[in-house]
């Protein structure tokens, strides 16, 4: 998977989870912080980590079906970088380093 790639795995999985108006474009979206993507409203009262449990659940989906997986991720992750006020390229680049390929072929 290229940088390109992981990246609009990345801003897709967070716009097919969290559908707020229109999504930014990627380099746009990258260059803002968590917080300034996140959604207003509020998650189920029965789950209160609703909204990052589903956000670590996607991205870690989106990356299997492509035989990667992210080791680390979490909603205690995304919730870390958040309370940091990271932006979303920080994640990814932070993140990168962390994928592991699934692709027991490989060389």
């Amino acid at each position: 998977m290229t940088p390109l790639q992981y990246r609009q795995l990345i801003h897709v999985a967070y716009y097919r989870i969290i559908r707020i108006g229109s999504p930014p474009l990627l380099t746009a979206f990258l260059a803002m912080t968590l917080d300034d993507t996140w959604p207003d409203g509020p998650a189920p009262a029965d789950f209160p980590d609703f909204w990052w449990e589903a956000l670590a659940l996607e991205i870690q989906k989106s990356l299997i079906a492509r035989d990667w997986f992210w080791r680390g991720l979490s909603a205690a992750h995304l919730k870390a970088a958040h309370a940091a006020n990271k932006t979303w390229e920080q994640v990814v680049t932070e993140g990168q380093p962390n994928l592991a390929s699934l692709n027991l072929l490989a060389p």
